[in-house]
């Protein structure tokens, strides 16, 4: 019997971590779909700002 086929829609960071957890599993064959341009979902949008001493 061959791998299972995974498919995983957004990666977003349930998306992510949900590969993240499966990719351990010799058996599976994993791929993740996302439909924006960057992955990382919400996570993404969080500017930040460093100050320089």
């Amino acid at each position: 019997m061959g791998k299972k086929k995974v498919a995983i829609i957004g990666a977003g960071i349930s998306g992510l971590g949900c590969a993240y957890a499966l990719r351990r599993h010799p058996d599976l064959d994993i791929t993740l779909f996302e439909g924006d341009n960057h992955i990382g979902g919400h996570s993404n949008t969080v500017g930040l700002t460093l100050e320089t001493p």
